[in-house]
């Protein structure tokens, strides 16, 4: 009976040893994903350096409007309040995400304000925009 708790105490061990170096595998791999995110979105979509890439941003990381034919589920295709237009909207966009990258916040804050009163919907991750059914401001 000793002879087996002692395997089991070894079995124990063993086992904590080897789920900590997974654990510590794990957390160098997020980082290392966490480091290539930032160099993509700092380099654009191509990876490459912007010095190398003729010009500071990639055209494919330009925000875009949606809609229900692109896959975005809950899109409004209506028209867009009076002194907006596509353009007006991406460029606020634009603005806040470099408010964003400044950590400028307060910024930031005001042109999302700005935007929900528009009930303008936001994917920052694909860069992508959509309306949504106007709500009654009762």
């Amino acid at each position: 009976m000793g002879n087996t708790s002692k395997e089991t105490a070894e079995t124990r061990k063993a086992y904590k040893k080897a789920k900590k170096k997974r654990r510590i595998l794990k957390k160098a791999e997020q980082k290392r994903d966490i480091e290539q995110q930032r160099i993509r979105s700092n380099n654009g979509a191509t990876g490459k350096p912007s010095s190398l890439s003729g010009e500071s941003k990639d055209t494919s990381t330009k925000w875009r409007r949606v809609g229900k034919k692109d896959g975005a589920k809950k899109a409004v295709d209506r028209p867009l309040d009076d002194g907006y237009s596509v353009e007006k909207i991406n460029e606020l966009l634009e603005k806040r995400s470099m408010a964003k990258e400044e950590k400028n916040y307060t910024v930031s804050d005001e042109i999302t304000k700005t935007l929900v009163e528009l009930q303008i919907v936001y994917n920052d991750d694909k860069r992508e925009w959509h309306t949504r059914i106007l709500k009654n401001k009762d």
